[in-house]
């Protein structure tokens, strides 16, 4: 059977007590109060409201000349807010603004491209970004335009795969 002692409540509670005296003492300190300091602007009048909202980037044909990277995601990848899925040198796929997979778009000539790189990180996109002319980067509400499966994001490769016109005997290549 167990006794209780009372010496080591004693000690114990007058140590308490002592730690919540000390500690009210050094509460009672002297403070100031500042001035309130108040900031306005105002926005500027010619300013429309979708300057505020275009969050599209483009990488013009000179930055895609100069990048000689062979997946979509290592050539988007130099974008703010675009990072890329790195499951080796061969495979990369966009990641806008941390989200990835089936949350971002990705379209060629206007036109959604749906491969096997929607399930699995690890394989390539069917896009050469080699014989791409533009791409344009949506991030933002925008992006809504695209469809629901572009809540992350849209990367628009713009390529001259389909012709806009009918050749007249001219042929033409492209060097890599």
């Amino acid at each position: 059977m167990q006794h209780f002692d009372l010496r080591k409540f004693s000690i114990s509670s007058i140590a308490v007590l002592i730690s919540f005296y000390t500690n009210a003492e050094q509460n009672t300190l002297d403070y100031q109060q500042l001035d309130i300091i108040q900031v306005e602007a105002k926005a500027p009048v010619n300013a429309a409201p979708d300057h505020y909202l275009n969050t599209q980037q483009r990488i013009n044909p000179t930055q895609l000349k100069n990048n000689h990277s062979t997946t979509l995601g290592s050539v988007v990848d130099k974008t703010s807010g675009v990072q890329s899925s790195a499951f080796g040198p061969n495979s990369s796929r966009p990641i806008v603004r941390g989200l990835s997979s089936q949350r971002v778009a990705i379209l060629e000539n206007n036109m959604p491209i749906n491969d096997l790189a929607v399930i699995s990180g690890n394989l390539a996109t069917s896009i050469n970004p080699l014989n791409a002319e533009d791409i344009e980067i949506s991030k933002g509400g925008a992006t809504i335009l695209y469809g629901g499966r572009s809540i992350g994001g849209a990367i628009n490769v713009l390529d001259e795969a389909i012709p806009k016109q009918i050749l007249q005997n001219k042929w033409t290549s492209k060097p890599q």
